[in-house]
């Protein structure tokens, strides 16, 4: 037990020396300098402010690509089934000439090649809402003992206000494939 106080002492020890003259290696009186600090942060600000402008400026771009590619592919009727992707060139006022690779969702799943429907709800309950400014999407899956979903939606929606309620709305994915389950998600739902 004494060599057990002991170490535990020698450690605070150790630790008090290391914080102390950590503390002393800043100039002047033990504190960092503050004008070199708020010079440091506006330097930071700075930079960032450019930064934000470029990435408005590169997602301009990608918007314009992505209307551009959208537009040609509606006017040239090609299928986009065989091709994991398509190419689009960029603006001509772009620095760089090389064609950028524009990802679609058969890229990363390649499965739904196969089963192009399988992206559209099988069953979709709603008012038809939309322009709301919150929208949350909330997973289930079949459990064994128990389902947390109406517990999960009855604790986000009972704090709402009605305005507030009226302005969300709510994405359930039921990743199962027992349609009774389904069914039975569905049903308690529209209840």
């Amino acid at each position: 037990m004494r060599c057990y106080l002991l170490r535990v002492g020698c450690l605070l020890g150790v630790a008090c020396f290391l914080s102390l003259s950590w503390i002393k290696s800043f100039p002047g009186d033990g504190a960092p300098d503050l004008q070199m600090l708020y010079k440091r942060l506006l330097v930071a600000e700075e930079l960032g402010g450019k930064v934000s402008k470029d990435l408005h400026i590169i997602l301009e771009q990608l918007g314009n690509m992505t209307r551009a590619a959208n537009v040609s592919h509606l006017l040239s009727n090609a299928s986009c089934s065989n091709t994991s992707s398509t190419m689009v060139k960029q603006p001509s006022d772009d620095l760089s000439r090389q064609p950028l690779h524009q990802a679609n969702i058969h890229l990363y799943l390649p499965h739904l090649r196969e089963h192009p429907n399988s992206l559209v709800p099988h069953v979709a309950l709603g008012k038809g809402r939309s322009g709301v400014t919150m929208v949350l999407g909330i997973p289930t899956v079949k459990r064994e003992k128990q389902s947390y979903l109406t517990s999960t939606l009855s604790s986000l929606l009972s704090g709402l206000t009605s305005s507030e309620s009226q302005d969300l709305l709510i994405i359930i994915f039921v990743a199962e494939t027992d349609l009774d389950y389904v069914n039975s998600i569905v049903q308690n739902l529209s209840e």
